[in-house]
């Protein structure tokens, strides 16, 4: 009786939250996901750069690491850093200890694989997720294969095998969840010859090397060009983006899917924006610890003028409708490729933020924007979207991969020079907004008495009038609003201190005062 209850508890061990269990990892190396540790501290990484700050985003370090541009980082729980990072057209992996010195780094070579008939073909292994398993070993995976190695980076087992969707490969292959040796495997791909596109959910033995079960969920009339999969931090589901086209209207389409580990669909959200024309694409998932989702999109078109927003939606895919614009209208020069990255980050407990680095601004100081969970924030625009049930049904198919045999594989070891850098954080966003900047214009703005005990007076000069005065808390809760005042009554607020965001025609003002 004893070993049945034993096994029960290891077949439900992915419907628990993750983190509760001993040997599963403290975060979920999601994509561009900065991960938290028990004492709030922030891991932030930007191409080669990586940052610890405390919660307040003072820095604690800062490293650079030539040949490597982190995509996923993974935070264990003995504070051991893992991650995936790209070198040139390989990609790479390693550990990294707590203070952010290298243990060590692998990277991924070419592998000759028996993929049909018996000729050995070249195929390159692209990493896109990581995991540790229920023994602490990690598990990568991408392509059409899975790797294991122990903790050192020393290979455990490696399999290719022929996922497919119509005669298109999977991409974009994601380590889903370990569940009692059963591993979940994720992908996207596009029927090539019937048109259409699909998610495929696979589960491998680790213990048997052979597939449990396998589901394919197609979209019929669509032609997806983008797949994105992100792990939930509550282990019975992952969410899935899809973006393409329909066929044959060619009308875009972007959407978010939600499924339990089992491949079940839970639902669909279609995501369209007028704003975003001729097409929007879908940049980031991010996941509140409360299950609650932040769903980033851009423009995906040559207009040096770009917009990026994103939209909050929960656990059962319900939003607002209404998003809220990170860029608006942002003049990014002459190329799409120059949009800076950017997106918006969870961090614990209701703590959300943004950040931007790239093209037109400056890699340090980096520039971050705190949002209050009703998506409110200084200068940002909210335009109306859609989250609605718009988009393709999934119908579900069966398929049979096959492993396929290796003739030869490496890992090579991989020396990366670690540089310690000063870094800040630049905490004002108006000016990525277009908006100008309060500190430009510091002597414009006169607020008395500052500390205040009951009344505070706002003078602004050169003729500006404060249409809308909001105060905002040092967490950045909206604590209230006046419209065209002079004076405001502060005698029942805490003592400490808050800020004015003091809107005047197109500019935001700020100040900061005392109340006593």
């Amino acid at each position: 009786m004893k070993k049945i209850s034993i096994l029960i508890l290891m077949l439900l061990s992915c419907s628990f939250y993750a983190q509760i269990l001993p040997y599963l990892n403290a975060s979920t190396a999601n994509n561009n996901e900065f991960p938290v540790d028990a004492d709030t501290n922030i891991y932030m990484f930007h191409g080669n750069r990586l940052v610890k700050t405390d919660k307040n985003f003072n820095t604690i370090w800062a490293k650079t690491y030539s040949g490597l541009n982190f995509s996923n980082l993974l935070l264990s729980k003995t504070g051991s850093m893992y991650f995936i990072a790209k070198n040139g057209s390989s990609s790479s992996f390693g550990k990294l200890n707590s203070n952010g010195s290298v243990n060590w780094v692998k990277t991924t070579q070419t592998v000759n694989a028996i993929l049909s008939g018996t000729t050995s073909t070249s195929y390159t292994l692209n990493l896109v997720s990581l995991l540790l398993d229920r023994n602490n070993n990690l598990l990568l995976s991408g392509d059409n294969f899975l790797l294991k190695t122990d903790t050192l980076g020393n290979e455990l087992k490696l399999k290719v095998f022929n996922s497919v969707m119509g005669s298109t490969q999977l991409e974009g292959l994601s380590i889903i969840c370990d569940s009692a040796g059963i591993y979940k495997l994720a992908g996207g791909g596009t029927i090539a010859l019937s048109g259409g596109s699909g998610i495929g959910i696979y589960s491998f033995s680790d213990i048997t090397n052979a597939f449990t079960g396998v589901k394919n969920h197609l979209t019929g009339n669509y032609n997806s060009f983008s797949w994105g999969f992100t792990r939930s931090k509550f282990a019975n589901s992952f969410y899935a983006r899809l973006q393409g086209y329909s066929i044959p209207t060619g009308i875009p389409f972007n959407q978010l899917a939600k499924f339990d580990i089992s491949g079940n669909t839970k639902w669909f959200k279609g995501i369209s924006n007028t704003y975003m024309n001729p097409a929007q694409i879908a940049f980031y998932v991010n996941e509140s610890n409360n299950g609650d989702l932040f769903y980033a999109t851009g423009t995906y078109n040559s207009n040096v003028l770009y917009t990026s927003a994103f939209l909050k939606l929960d656990s059962n895919g319900v939003g607002n409708n209404f998003q809220t614009a990170m860029l608006y209208n942002y003049n990014i020069g002459p190329s799409f490729y120059a949009v800076p990255s950017h997106a918006p980050h969870s961090i614990y407990n209701g703590s959300y933020y943004f950040d931007v680095s790239g093209y037109s601004f400056p890699n340090n100081p980096l520039t971050i924007q705190k949002f209050s969970s009703a998506l409110t924030f200084s200068c940002s625009n909210t335009i109306t979207g859609s989250s609605g049930n718009a988009g393709p049904t999934f119908t579900q198919s069966s398929v049979s991969p096959a492993i396929q045999p290796i003739t030869s594989f490496t890992l090579n070891n991989f020396t990366t020079s670690v540089t310690p850098i000063t870094f800040s954080i630049n905490l004002n966003f108006c000016l990525v907004m277009n908006v100008k900047d309060n500190s430009l214009m510091s002597n414009e703005i006169s607020i008395t008495p500052n500390p205040a005990q009951d009344k505070l007076k706002i003078k602004l000069s050169n003729d500006l009038i404060a249409d809308v005065i909001e105060i905002i808390d040092v967490n950045g809760k909206l604590i209230g609003k006046y419209y065209s005042a002079s004076e405001i009554n502060v005698n029942e607020l805490s003592s400490g201190i808050y800020f004015l965001n003091i809107k005047t025609g197109n500019t935001i003002l700020k100040k900061k005062f005392l109340k006593e």
